[in-house]
This record gives structure tokens, C-alpha cells and sequence, in this order.
């Protein structure tokens, strides 16, 4: 685990340490231009990404292994969902204990702290905030667009934007209850 992430208490603080670590983590694997390929970042770790058609309420789980972690993700799910839930996952893996984490659940119950950081950390991975500002600095806050150039969701950049102030926090186009990620 990371030394940054370690020294940090739960809840925001922590959050934005996850966030940060995995951004450096991603820049020293050379992953620096959107958009992050989370398969690609996996397979560069190390970590197989299996995608299985799971209930429809996970959307993927980490299966830690001595030496080869495998990544289980819900082929049922629309591609930038099963990129944000690899990111997700590598979050997991990267940065907690194997025996605290539970599967990607959709259902709104699943939000403890460690939910929490790994969709905080799969934000920071998926769309870094120095890359968003300076793409919506070029475009403006266009959520559909942005979500375009970072391969994720509207509802996932739409939170992003509002998340890093760059746009007023809205419901996310599409309806229904989303999570942080899109979801």
C-alpha cells in the first residue's frame, strides 16, 4: 500500500490521498493523455480483467491472488462502466487490504468508506482534474463532450465537473439514482 495513502484517516482527507496516489501511480506507468484505458492500465499491472456476465447489480469484483490478481467485470454493463469499474477495482488492489473490500454493487447501501475511496480514486483515474481543466478550458464545461474525450459516462463527468467546481452539481442526464461513477 502506498505511504501517502496509509498515513491518511478515513473520509475526505483519505479520499483525496487515494485520488492523488493514483494519479502519480498513473503517470509513472506513462498514462498521462485521456482517455486512461483501464483494461490497458490493468494489464500493465499485472491484474487479468475478466469480463462475465455477473448478477446485474455488480458490477465487478477483485479476486486477490498471490502474484495474479484477477479482475471479475460485468460484461452486461456499457463500456464505460465496465472502464470505471476496473478502475475501481485496481483502486482496491492498489490501496486497501484484500480482505476489507467487497464486490462493486449498484445498490446505494454499498457506500462505506471504501466504496467511497475507490470511486473517488476511479474518478481521479478515469478523469485526472488538471486533464478535465484543461480540456474544459479548451471546450468549455460540455459534459457530453468531455465525457466523449475521457471515455466515460455523461453522469460520471457530470459529477466530475461539479466535483471540481468547473460546473453548477445537477441530476445527471439519463435519470434514475446513479453513484459517483455513473453507475
Amino acid at each position: 500500500m502506498d505511504s501517502l495513502v496509509t498515513a491518511s484517516p478515513a473520509g475526505a482527507g483519505r479520499e483525496s490521498a487515494i485520488a492523488e496516489a493514483m494519479w502519480l501511480r498513473l503517470r509513472d506507468m506513462g498514462f498521462t493523455r485521456p482517455p486512461i484505458d483501464s483494461y490497458r492500465v490493468a494489464a500493465h499491472s499485472g491484474v487479468e480483467v475478466v469480463e462475465w456476465p455477473l448478477p446485474s447489480n455488480l458490477a465487478g469484483l477483485m479476486v486477490p491472488s498471490p502474484g495474479h490478481p484477477r479482475i471479475y467485470v460485468n460484461l452486461r454493463h456499457p463500456w464505460p462502466r465496465r472502464q470505471f469499474t476496473v478502475m475501481h477495482e485496481l483502486v482496491h488492489a492498489w490501496f486497501h487490504e484484500p480482505a476489507r473490500c467487497c464486490p462493486a454493487s449498484l445498490e446505494p447501501s454499498a457506500g462505506n468508506d471504501l466504496e467511497r475511496e475507490a470511486d473517488a480514486g476511479a474518478a481521479a483515474g478515469k478523469m485526472p482534474g488538471h486533464l478535465v481543466r484543461a480540456q474544459a478550458g479548451l471546450v468549455g464545461p460540455d459534459a457530453p463532450l468531455l465525457a466523449h474525450v475521457f471515455g466515460v459516462s455523461r453522469a460520471a463527468m457530470t459529477r466530475r465537473l461539479a466535483e471540481l467546481g468547473l460546473a453548477p452539481a445537477g441530476p445527471a442526464r439519463g435519470g434514475g439514482r446513479r453513484r459517483p461513477d455513473g453507475r
